[in-house]
């Protein structure tokens, strides 16, 4: 067996690099002995006290040790790029976590940017299911740090090895909360680039769960002039098992590159496996690329149906924001709730290949749900029949030149020409298309009473 270093993982010996970060493997015998292992995050209440071999150069904080207006208690965990730990403010209280970028690090100019980058963009956001970074610095030896909020929980990904497996709701929630955190990010044109359950930590409140999305490190600033996602080595950025094929490509993105990934941590979460699982780094980009993903198991056809349209190749061809998503999520939970059947759905089965027991469980709702629906009309035949929502409709809106912003009804939509919006059902909507350089072109379409799609293709002078 051989484990990566940086995220903890096993594969079995014949795989050399790990899938999802291409860092290459040690055999767990030099883990067993110490060779390159990192620290242990720890994740509960207590933060471990930093501790350096005889003879060993450190640059561990010690307990006590002060950062800008805060004290060292202890490190939470280390990972590649630096360690964080817990502090505190001397004075009030706060507890506080404090990242303190490694020393090699902190020299290098293109990680420095990134690193303050995050603490902006983060910043700039503003949004309560983004942790906080209220403070940056510099310490006496150079390296830079920032302050953030001290989230106590676990990440999704711990979430999803761990019994009790997610249940229907406890997912939803999740997506639902890390689509709220993503449309907050987008509309600021920050585009995270490494959605993971990884980076999504939850958060026990005193009422309810709270999903927090973490690591804007390599986040995308839209209004900016950037070149192509490239890192120095030539390889794209992200964790190729979560990475969009335009990503894959090292292609300059947009939010639909998060959209796809979070359409990758639904299938995990809903069908219990990965859509793609290559063995190697180049194999899981090639499955994005070029891989078809299986029918999500078990999972609700609705629901299916939304998960692979957030993998589909084209970005012109997925929900085109994260709204989208939260949004027909919310009309499958509706549905199950009106015919009674999400209570009886089963719960998630963690990182296998079977089909939940939705499978089981969902033909056996169906038959409860006419039973009891036939009983309820015989026993109060004065009970009101509620008609289903009115299914919104697809509008394509595409342009010569392409990139125009999008108004409908006067509304501006947040993705630009070539795409898709999903309107609600009228006579008519007004098209709208804006291209700087170009003049404005408008267009009322009219909605036939059966048309599911439209497209609208309009040619600006």
């Amino acid at each position: 067996m051989r484990r990566c270093n940086q995220c903890n993982n096993a594969y079995a010996s014949e795989v050399t690099h790990c899938p999802i970060d291409g860092a290459a493997l040690v055999e767990l015998s030099r883990v067993a002995s110490g060779a390159g292992q990192p620290a242990a995050v720890n994740t509960g209440s207590a933060p471990t006290l930093a501790h350096t071999p005889p003879g060993a150069v450190s640059e561990a904080l010690v307990q006590g040790t002060r950062v800008g207006e805060y004290e060292i208690v202890g490190r939470i965990g280390e990972g590649g790029m630096g360690v964080v730990y817990a502090g505190v403010h001397p004075v009030i209280g706060k507890r506080v976590a404090i990242k303190v970028l490694a020393g090699a690090l902190s020299r290098d100019a293109w990680v420095t940017q990134r690193f303050v980058q995050e603490a902006r963009a983060v910043n700039r956001i503003g949004h309560h299911g983004i942790v906080d970074i209220f403070a940056f610095g510099q310490l006496a030896d150079g390296r830079q740090y920032f302050v953030m909020e001290l989230l106590e929980g676990r990440s999704l990904k711990q979430r999803l090895t761990e019994p009790p497996p997610l249940s229907f709701a406890e997912a939803a929630s999740i997506v639902d909360q890390v689509c709220d955190a993503l449309t907050a990010a987008h509309a600021e044109k920050i585009v995270h680039r490494d959605l993971k359950p990884d980076n999504v930590f939850l958060v026990e409140g005193r009422s309810q769960r709270v999903a927090k999305l973490l690591d804007f490190g390599i986040a995308k600033l839209l209004d900016r002039e950037e070149a192509p996602a490239q890192t120095r080595s030539g390889m794209p950025v992200g964790t190729p098992l979560y990475m969009s094929p335009e990503q894959c490509l090292g292609k300059n993105v947009d939010w639909r590159t998060d959209v796809y990934s979070l359409g990758v941590m639904m299938f995990e979460m809903f069908a219990g496996r990965l859509p793609f699982l290559g063995t190697s780094y180049i194999e899981s980009v090639n499955l994005h690329l070029y891989g078809q993903p299986p029918e999500p198991a078990g999972v609700p056809p609705a629901l299916a149906r939304l998960i692979l349209q957030c993998l589909e190749k084209r970005a012109v061809d997925r929900p085109q924001t994260a709204g989208e998503v939260r949004q027909r999520l919310a009309e499958v939970g509706a549905a199950l709730d009106s015919g009674g059947r999400r209570a009886q759905l089963g719960h998630v089965s963690p990182r296998s290949a079977r089909p939940t027991s939705w499978a089981r469980l969902l033909p056996a709702a169906l038959a409860f749900g006419v039973v009891a629906g036939g009983a309820a009309l015989l026993l109060r035949p004065d009970t009101p029949v509620v008609a289903p929502a009115p299914v919104p409709l697809e509008l394509v809106v595409t342009t010569r030149p392409p990139g125009a912003d999008v108004l409908l009804d006067g509304a501006r939509q947040m993705a630009p020409t070539p795409a898709r919006y999903r309107v609600p059902r009228a006579a008519s909507v007004l098209v709208r298309a804006e291209l700087a350089g170009h003049v404005p072109k408008e267009q009322r379409v009219a909605i036939g009473a059966g048309a599911d799609k439209i497209e609208v293709a309009l040619a600006l002078a």
